[in-house]
């Protein structure tokens, strides 16, 4: 799951700008009175205007989404505690020096637009028929990626995942994916009356018993038939999901192994078998890729437009029959992988930028890919290889993992929030408190 930490604070106040804010306070009924300073967060301010015009986003949003508003006094608090929390993390990255520079921004939106099956043009010409104001955009969409920055770095990147508490998780896990398991069974059913006594009822229980050993030497049975004056119906079952099982079987069932027989399951109307024939849950395949790569990184003496003839020229030589791997080592600016000849080794999707990932996705094995613009600057692939990885403890493990850690990042970032509030310049004005 890539970058979670950046989608668990991913809330409508980091959206806010997205919209036409004339528009939305309009929409919203709200006057735009004279502009006045409502909150300070150190050396930063929130106005009136600028706490409408979230208040107005955000009532737009849950509007839309058919969601009950909270009270006008509690939906201004909650609006005005996100800008302040907002402000805080904003101040604090830029106390530490962190920025987002514009190549980075510009890869960001270039992934948001490939998300959604766009080119940048057409991005742009969407968000124009939103009246949604480009460069306001890249400035929220710079804000967020501070957040996600900041969020890591002082939060995310400092959770401890106990054993336990992950191997909980995992049990957790594996009842969500017996949930999803299907069946294919036979039914053994053998009617007796409820008011019947209880030597009937006995009756009716050694047969069922009979029927059973029948059942493990696989000897046939019709679908309906009458023996010892008893109705026995007989049924072989499709492949059935949990929901499509009665909740009678269903513990049984998930307890069986292949070709067992449960013992009798007791009803008020008679005695029931099952004979698990199969079982089987959702496979778990990961798709890899082999793949090696040449980097040549921008920067304040490389800008982009001669980095990318570098790029070009050396995909050129490797197009001529010139070893990508003695370029690789010669040439690229990515150390870890520049030693092993550009070799990246098997990697998932996930653990790349999206323009990565969709090259090698599209390539075929051995082909060179065109430059691409990375988080680095331009690279060029060479797809060596793909495979299918079925691993269904280490996929377990993962999702394991990723709930312990949306668990425990939810709850850091709430008591990090506060440390951060405790130590800070605040002044609010009382009206809003």
């Amino acid at each position: 799951m890539r970058k979670l930490f950046f989608s668990l604070f991913m809330s409508a106040i980091g959206i806010i700008g997205l919209c036409d804010m004339p528009t939305a306070l309009a929409k919203a009924g709200i006057k735009q009175p004279l502009d006045r300073i409502i909150a300070i967060v150190e050396q930063e301010t929130i106005t009136q205007s600028k706490l409408d015009q979230a208040i107005a986003v955000i009532t737009q949003q849950l509007a839309a989404s058919a969601q009950a508003l909270p009270d006008e006094t509690e939906l201004r608090k909650q609006v005005l505690n996100r800008l302040i929390d907002k402000a805080l993390q904003l101040n604090l990255a830029k106390v530490m020096g962190l920025a987002i520079n514009d190549m980075a921004l510009d890869q960001a939106v270039g992934d948001i637009a490939a998300e959604n099956h766009m080119s940048l043009d057409e991005l742009k010409q969407q968000l124009s028929a939103q009246h949604i104001d480009y460069q306001q955009f890249r400035q929220d969409t710079r804000d967020n990626l501070l957040l996600q920055a900041i969020q890591h770095r002082e939060v995310f990147s400092k959770i401890k995942v106990d054993t336990q508490e992950l191997r909980k998780a995992v049990e957790e896990v594996r009842k969500q994916q017996t949930q999803q398991s299907e069946y294919r069974l036979q039914h053994v059913f053998v009617a007796v009356d409820e008011t019947a006594d209880a030597g009937k009822k006995q009756a009716a229980l050694q047969l069922t018993n009979s029927l059973s050993q029948r059942l493990s030497r696989e000897q046939a049975l019709s679908e309906d038939q009458l023996l010892e004056g008893f109705t026995v119906k007989f049924e072989n079952h499709d492949w059935q999901k949990v929901n499509e099982i009665p909740a009678l079987f269903v513990e049984k069932l998930q307890k069986m192994q292949r070709n067992e027989i449960s013992t009798p399951i007791v009803a008020p109307n008679g005695y029931h078998l099952v004979k698990l024939l199969e079982m089987r849950q959702p496979a778990h395949v990961v798709k890899e890729y082999h793949a090696r790569q040449i980097v040549r990184k921008i920067s304040a003496n490389a800008p982009a437009e001669s980095v990318l003839e570098d790029i070009r020229q050396l995909r050129a030589r490797v197009m001529h029959g010139e070893s990508f791997a003695r370029l690789a080592e010669t040439y690229s600016q990515e150390p870890d992988s520049a030693s092993k000849g550009g070799d990246m080794g098997w990697i998932e999707p996930d653990a790349l930028v999206a323009p990565l990932a969709q090259a090698l996705q599209s390539l075929p094995v051995q082909a060179i890919s065109d430059p691409i613009r990375s988080h680095l600057g331009w690279c060029v692939l060479q797809k060596l290889g793909e495979r299918e990885v079925h691993n269904q403890q280490q996929w377990e493990e993962k999702q394991a993992r990723n709930i312990v850690l949306e668990r425990n990042f939810n709850k850091s970032l709430v008591s990090w929030l506060q440390t951060l509030r405790n130590h800070a310049y605040i002044k609010i004005d009382p009206a809003y408190q």
